[in-house]
């Protein structure tokens, strides 16, 4: 992948963060973008200051004159976009009967209509300079499995699984490869941070039971996934969703007594 260019949005923590570092470990020229422009600033210096090709902008992914601007930029810096890892993504946890209809909005338009916004434009210019690219939409084990308090996002992932088919059937032609990688919950700071009290440790073994593995997965260790599907190794692979979540849309429940379907 060395020389190629990539995009990672929603790049300066967890996830996004964690494929920011592996790019750039295998040479490859990164524009990553979040609403986060001091962890951003702060991550680009770090990359420069060793030598990675990388450039970092604030975006909303909401706001369709950022994203215009964005990849401008990113063609003015790099020359090209071979990838593109939409990875953006918001999951506030709130009662069905309890969500607003703004939350239910932006919810949907980062989850959702930012993967589309991003995906249409980068594809255009592949289109347009031949670049036979791969775009590789973060989607999640919960667009498969639904979780309490979670209506908004799950149908968001969903949603994202779907277009990525369309996607790859239409851009097939353009020899574009199009997959969705699907994780479970990972193993970020954020995460860890939230384990506070015994209550909270009592949650998070609970749904332990339900991950035939039995654990959660470190950042990079899912990361890697998200490269092999930006790789010519996957070339033959399109319109796929991958899912990276120890066994957890499997659809099994590990009790003390053994396993119940």
């Amino acid at each position: 992948m060395k020389g190629k260019v990539a995009i990672v949005t929603g790049g300066t923590s967890g996830l996004g963060k964690g494929i920011v570092n592996l790019l750039v470990n295998q040479g490859v020229k990164v524009a990553f973008c979040s609403r986060t422009e001091q962890k951003g600033k702060k991550l680009e210096k770090e990359l420069l200051a060793k030598g990675a090709g990388v450039f970092y902008s604030s975006v909303n992914v909401r706001e369709e004159i950022q994203i215009d601007r964005f990849i401008e930029e990113v063609i003015d810096k790099f020359g090209k976009i071979d990838i593109l890892f939409n990875n953006a993504a918001v999951f506030p946890a709130t009662p069905f009967l309890e969500i607003k209809r703004e939350e239910w909005d932006f919810v949907l338009e980062i989850n959702l209509r930012g993967v589309f916004l991003f995906g249409q434009k980068v594809a255009k210019h592949m289109v347009e300079n031949r670049i036979e690219g791969k775009i590789v939409n973060i989607s999640s084990a919960g667009g498969k499995r639904a979780r309490l308090n979670l209506s908004h996002y799950c149908s968001s992932k969903a949603a994202v699984n779907m277009l990525t088919r369309v996607m790859a059937l239409e851009l097939a032609q353009y020899n574009i490869n199009v997959n969705a990688l699907c994780p479970g919950i990972i193993e970020t700071e954020g995460v860890l941070n939230n384990i506070k009290n015994e209550e909270d440790i009592k949650n998070h073994k609970e749904h332990l039971k339900f991950i035939p593995l039995k654990r959660l997965p470190g950042i990079e260790e899912v990361a890697q996934h998200a490269i092999y599907l930006a790789s010519g190794k996957a070339s033959y692979i399109t319109g796929e969703t991958f899912y990276v979540d120890g066994g957890y849309t499997a659809g099994l429940y590990y009790s003390e007594e053994g396993i119940n379907e």
